[in-house]
């Protein structure tokens, strides 16, 4: 796979990707930034290519072993992105989640 093709693969995570990768301008309270916090993180994850784990669209592959370890981890990524964009009380409350379309 060409570099060019590799990027544009969602299970792709660039070198510099990392738990602190993504920072937003304001943290998640509740219902009073919802819709501000969510247009932020959308732009976010989508700069990374990204967002197709919180919509659902890209799936864990059962079929290859080695994929789904690979989603796994940009998985994680994803969840450690949304937990690092809310309040503490808020993180609490969607760290048991196991994907980050289910938080």
């Amino acid at each position: 796979m060409d570099p060019q093709q590799a990027f544009q693969n969602p299970l792709y995570l660039h070198p510099s990707d990392g738990p602190g990768s993504v920072s937003l301008q304001e943290k998640l309270v509740g219902a009073q930034n919802y819709r501000s916090w969510r247009r932020f993180m959308k732009i976010a994850l989508s700069t990374k290519r990204n967002l197709g784990f919180v919509t659902g669209n890209v799936t864990r592959p059962y079929d290859d072993p080695n994929k789904a370890k690979i989603w796994d981890t940009c998985n994680n990524m994803e969840i450690s992105w949304i937990m690092s964009s809310v309040y503490e009380s808020i993180v609490k409350s969607i760290m048991f989640f196991d994907t980050a379309s289910a938080i």
